[in-house]
Order: C-alpha cells, then structure tokens, then sequence
C-alpha cells in the first residue's frame, strides 16, 4: 500500500516556484536559497514516495526512512475509526474508496496508522482486524471493562448489563444509555476507544443493543458478527 502523493505534490511544486523565482533574480544569496529548497524538496519527496505499508499473515509492515515491523501476536491495542462520513450501501458498492482507519501499537509501543493517508485503506485495515481480533480476546477496553454481570467504566463506575438500554455510536462518539435515563450514563471518544470494534463485539455478546449511526461505518464481517444471537441469551437487538 503506497501515500497519496497529491497533497505532497502541490505542496512541492509550490516550494519549486518559489526556489525559481529567487533563482531568477540573479543574486547569489538567492540562487543559494533556491537550491537549497530544491534540493530539499526533491529529497523529501523521494523519501516519501518509498515509503509502502505491507499486511500480511506475520504482521504489519512500515517500510520507510526506518522499518518498523509489528507481529500480529505483539498488538497491545489499536484504535479504529472512519476519517469521512460513510454508510452500507456505499461500502458495499466500493470499499475501496473507503476511508477507515486504524491505529496499531505494540507491545514495545511501536506504532503504525493506517488511514487517508494512503491508497485504498480500508482492504488493508478489514485484513488487520481480522488478523487482531482473535489474538487479544481478553484485551483491555481503556476506560471500559467488563465484569462479571456488568459493564465498568473508570469514573462512572459500575452498571449490570440489564440496566443498559443501548449503546449508540456516531461519527466521533460512543454513549452508554441507562435504561429509564434522557441523559447518557457514560461515553467516551470512539476514535480513542481502546480495541474499538472488539469492544461492540463483546456488547453484542452480552446482548446489548448497538446501534450505529451513518455517520460511522464498521466492516461487513465485524457487523456479521454482532448480528448474530449471543449464546444461552435471547437477543434483544
């Protein structure tokens, strides 16, 4: 998977222009300037033009000034979430124009984003979710955690299961709903969300209904999961 470039381009066919324009008044000052930012700019932008990200079945891959490699048995964590407003029907009709996004750390800390920022992400962030998910099974949440009977949250504190009505999900945000209650009983960022999409896996699980908003997409087989009826429950959703 390689940058989009056509940001970096503009940019540096303007810093081009510039460097010219000096290079044109004849001053030496200036024609010192001038390819200086030349020079600059075309490092730069080869540099970045080599850069590549590979997912395959041993783990992520940032090939760049530095290569940083993350096995999929190291993932601590990542985070998840959509850079544009995106609903089903235009997930099914061109995924590759989808921009979900993922951020990966590992153990060591190691970090590796893939997002908007690259071509056609969403095949490469579906692959490492798919890759995760069953490696962190008992993963932590952040500022969830779930109990025996409960959901725990780290400044609210504690609510069983059937006290909880729903969880929405929108563009940027994930609401806890008390059941009985107008105003939310936690929430928190969804694109901080540790193991975002594991974590509406695990609701599902435990029979709570998610509803999600269009202004947020999750992959066609994370929702496959989630519509299918907890086990020894009966599905609320």
């Amino acid at each position: 998977m390689r940058p989009r470039h056509v940001g970096r381009l503009i940019i540096a066919s303007v810093v081009m222009v510039i460097a010219i324009a000096l290079a044109a008044t004849g001053e030496r000052g200036a024609i010192v300037v001038a390819a200086i930012m030349a020079i600059a700019t075309v490092t730069v932008v080869l540099l970045r033009s080599r850069r590549m990200i590979v997912v395959d079945g041993t783990g992520v891959t940032l090939h760049g000034v530095k290569r940083t490699h993350i096995s999929w048995d190291h993932v601590a964590c990542y985070t998840y979430w959509t850079s544009t407003g995106l609903d089903g029907a235009r997930a099914n009709k061109d995924p590759d124009k989808l921009y979900a996004a993922i951020k990966i750390v590992s153990a060591d800390r190691d970090k590796i984003t893939i997002d908007s920022k690259w071509q056609r992400p969403y095949r490469a962030v579906e692959a490492a979710i798919e890759e995760i998910h069953p490696r962190i099974a008992g993963a932590d949440f952040g500022v969830f955690t779930f109990e025996d009977g409960a959901l725990h949250h780290r400044k609210r504190g504690r609510i069983a299961f059937a006290d909880i009505d729903r969880v929405v999900v929108t563009a940027d945000q994930l609401s806890v709903r008390q059941r009985g209650k107008t105003l939310e009983w936690a929430g928190t960022d969804f694109k901080h969300l540790a193991n975002t999409l594991l974590f509406l896996e695990q609701l599902r699980a435990h029979a709570i209904t998610v509803i999600v908003t269009g202004g947020q997409f999750l992959p066609p087989r994370v929702v496959e999961r989630m519509r299918k009826p907890p086990a020894g429950v009966i599905n609320n959703a």
